[in-house]
C-alpha cells in the first residue's frame, strides 16, 4: 500500500514515525533548506522510521555525507539514493517494486564515440 502525506519534517510525531514503518521515503529538494543540526534530526527521524532494508530518495542537491552515518549510498538505473544501513553488507537486489520506480537499466554502452574532423 502506498500513501502520500505532507508533513512538517521538523516536527517530531512518534505516532507518523513509527519505528520500521516505512519501507522507502521520497524527501526531495527539502532538507538543504534545514540548518545541518535540524538536517540531522530530520534523517535520524526518518532513518529510525525506515524498515530494515528501506531507501531513502533524496534530491540531485542534496547528501547525507557528513550528516549520517546510518545509510549506504547506492546506485542503480542511473540514480542516486540510500539504503538503511542495518543490511548486510551484499549486492542490493531491488524488489519488483522498486524496479518499477527507477523504471528498466539501461543497456550498456558498447564501444567510443569518435569525433570526426
Amino acid at each position: 500500500m502506498a500513501s502520500f502525506d505532507e508533513r512538517n519534517l521538523v516536527d517530531d510525531d512518534p505516532i507518523f514515525w513509527r519505528p520500521d514503518s516505512f519501507d522507502v521515503v521520497f524527501c526531495r529538494n527539502v532538507m538543504m533548506y534545514f540548518s545541518p543540526e535540524v538536517m540531522s534530526a530530520v534523517v535520524a527521524r526518518i532513518s529510525r522510521a525506515l524498515a530494515p532494508g528501506g531507501f531513502l530518495f533524496l534530491g540531485h542537491a542534496e547528501t547525507l555525507r557528513g550528516v549520517s552515518h546510518d545509510f549506504h549510498l547506492r546506485h542503480t538505473h542511473e540514480a542516486f539514493y540510500y539504503q538503511r544501513r542495518d543490511v548486510a553488507e551484499r549486492e542490493v537486489n531491488l524488489p519488483e517494486s522498486m524496479s518499477a520506480v527507477l523504471g528498466p537499466k539501461p543497456e550498456p554502452r558498447v564501444g567510443s564515440r569518435r569525433r570526426s574532423t
